[in-house]
């Protein structure tokens, strides 16, 4: 009996790794641990919007100044409301225990997809604009990177790709964080 359970949890998990390397999710790319599994694994069943970057590093935020205030939806995302025409800043921290991350994995452009709330769509935006600024590497296992997040003159939701996250940092452009379920 233990023969034929150990022959079905091979099975399972070459199943569940097959469906995963389908939708071009790559086992390797987790972290053993942290909240950022459960953002990749829960943001997995979202069919529609944009691919889902390789989770490398748990990823933190502070020193954010100039926004209208900072919410967390969930467990696994953030919200930060900012005011049309206007820019903030944050600070990014990308740390894991197993993987080594440099500068180059987080220094790239940073896309942005306005959400269409009427039917959970999601289109390429440059109606806010992401600029990466001084990237550190702290070690070999932490970086620090500095954003400027600026807002067009209109109120709506966007999905930022900051590196390592997926489907968790929202921007809402207006003065109230946003009180709907997030497509």
């Amino acid at each position: 009996m233990a023969e034929y359970r150990k022959e079905i949890s091979v099975a399972v998990t070459v199943a569940v790794v097959v469906v995963l390397a389908l939708a071009g999710i790559s086992f390797y790319s987790f972290p053993s641990t942290g909240p950022t599994v459960t953002t990749k694994l829960h943001d997995f069943v979202m069919t529609t919007g944009p691919t889902c970057p390789n989770i490398f590093a748990n990823v933190t935020y502070y020193n954010e100044t100039g926004f209208v205030t900072v919410s967390k939806p969930s467990p696994t995302s953030v919200e930060f409301v900012l005011a049309p025409s206007t820019t903030a800043q944050l600070t990014a921290v990308f740390s894991s225990e197993s993987n080594d991350i440099s500068q180059a994995m987080v220094n790239d452009t940073v896309p942005v997809w306005l959400v269409n709330l009427n039917n959970g769509s999601y289109t390429h935006s440059s109606e806010v604009t992401v600029t990466v600024g001084t990237v550190t590497a702290q070690s070999n296992h932490e970086v620090t990177v500095d954003y400027a997040i600026t807002s067009a003159g209109s109120d709506g939701l966007y999905l930022i790709g900051i590196p390592s996250t997926c489907y968790g940092v929202w921007v809402n452009i207006g003065t109230t964080p946003y009180v709907g379920t997030l497509p």
